[in-house]
């Protein structure tokens, strides 16, 4: 690499590393993750901000350059995605039927509502080549995600969310995400085949490597699991072979066509769930990716994005029309379901604000979109702002329905006399549901 190059590029990265932490950290100020600072950092490093107001900018970024940052966010998203899947637990039986109703509730609405607006957004957002039935099914997918690392970002940042809705919450949320990752997979691999011949090929290739990943892959992991409990540590060959997992991997699933970023997402699930191994490959993972290369993927969705285009113009109102159906049918609809099984409506208001963040996945969602020629730069564009929006409504949403004073307190009694018989009635209160007795004796 040219030297002058290679000092554009530190230049291009420090430039971003700082904007990202600062941002992030007023953000924290505030009340809001981190992480959400973080989103927002990379759309003020695009034209919207900095682009207009500092001119110099457009030479920082160049297209060579930019092209570089493009290559390097793309194993770090690689590495990203390997650890969310590899965070996500096993489904229990008895979590699953916990989580059940919250799942279907935190999907079908969403994706129904997004198979609906694909109607309307169609002829004027769609890529060139692609048939109204796979935009609709892209665009159910981009409503019905949830972001679990970001939830599990906000929940590890904010020690007054209450446990029992944190596990339901991000059991329910995962369970939602495997399914739109399967659906989307689907989906690409039908965009990058001619025929649905070729399609169905693809997607056949793509059952062979998710039977490689659970039947050769994840015993091979197992053993590996059970050695480094044994021993306390995770070996330098070890720690060769994973990275050298997500490498062949990503590589497999783009040449098979159901996108890098699931390969990595199924390679992730089926990593040992032991804890010392998943502390020493996040140990080891996680913080270069969070520091170094996330910013760098916020900061290259940035530089797509230049929000002024949209003041003024109709794009304005499909913005509001998305983000506000977005929200209907996540937040509304987890909230509805939730009470319809006995759950207070705060605490089904928390948790459908929590479920309604889509976070780092919606962007990444939208990526794939944008780089598939699935939609145009407009819609992708809006849909980093719904992701933007919902992710920072999460947290308000959650404390603000948490705060909310019920009927019922925790333990309360009350008299009622009728002649010579008193009635006591005491109430108490759990997660979803309230339980009262009655007492009666003369007097």
């Amino acid at each position: 690499m040219h030297s002058a190059l290679f000092v554009q590029l530190l230049f291009a990265l420090v430039c971003i590393l700082l904007v990202t932490f600062l941002v992030g950290k007023c953000f924290a100020r505030i009340g809001q993750p981190v992480v959400v600072g973080e989103m927002i950092a990379g759309i003020i490093i695009g034209p919207t901000v900095l682009g207009s107001l500092v001119p110099g900018m457009s030479s920082i970024f160049t297209e060579v350059v930019t092209s570089q940052l493009n290559s390097i966010s793309g194993i770090g998203l690689a590495i990203f995605m390997f650890l969310v899947g590899m965070e996500m637990s096993e489904f229990k039986r008895e979590q699953m039927k916990q989580s059940a109703t919250l799942t279907l509730s935190g999907f079908i609405p969403p994706f129904i509502s997004g198979l609906l607006i694909a109607f309307v957004l169609f002829h004027q957002h769609a890529g060139e080549s692609i048939s109204l039935f796979k935009f609709a099914v892209f665009m159910g997918v981009a409503m019905a995600m949830t972001s679990i690392p970001m939830l599990a970002r906000m929940m590890k940042d904010d020690v007054a969310v209450d446990k029992r809705i944190a596990g339901i919450t991000l059991m329910a949320a995962s369970m939602d995400d495997v399914l739109a990752w399967c659906i989307l997979s689907v989906v690409l691999a039908l965009v990058k085949s001619n025929s649905w011949m070729d399609g169905l090929i693809t997607t056949l290739y793509g059952l062979i490597f998710v039977s490689i990943m659970f039947g050769a892959v994840k015993p091979l992991m197992a053993k590996m699991g059970q050695r480094v409990e044994r021993h306390k540590t995770l070996k330098y060959e070890d720690m060769f072979l994973i990275v050298l997992l997500i490498l062949l991997g990503c590589m497999a699933a783009e040449w098979i066509g159901i996108s890098s970023v699931f390969g990595c997402f199924l390679l992730g699930m089926v990593m040992p769930k032991t804890p010392i191994f998943q502390r020493e490959v996040a140990g080891k993972l996680q913080d270069i990716t969070s520091a170094l290369l996330l910013p760098i993927y916020f900061a290259i969705s940035g530089l797509k994005i230049n929000l002024m285009g949209i003041m003024g113009q109709d794009l304005l109102w499909t913005a509001l029309l998305i983000v506000g159906i977005s929200i209907i049918g996540k937040y509304v609809g987890s909230m509805l379901a939730l009470r319809s099984i006995g759950f207070e409506w705060r605490t089904a208001s928390a948790i459908g604000g929590l479920m309604n963040a889509r976070g780092l996945m919606g962007l990444i969602v939208a990526d794939v979109g944008l780089t598939y020629d699935i939609i145009d730069a407009q819609l992708f564009m809006i849909l980093i702002i719904m992701s933007v929006v919902t992710t920072s409504l999460a947290m308000p949403i959650y404390k603000l329905s948490m705060s909310l004073k019920t009927f019922v307190s925790n333990r309360m009694s009350f008299g009622l006399n009728k002649g010579n018989t008193k009635n006591e009635i005491i109430c108490s209160r759990t997660l979803t549901q309230v339980h009262c007795r009655v007492n009666k004796w003369r007097s």
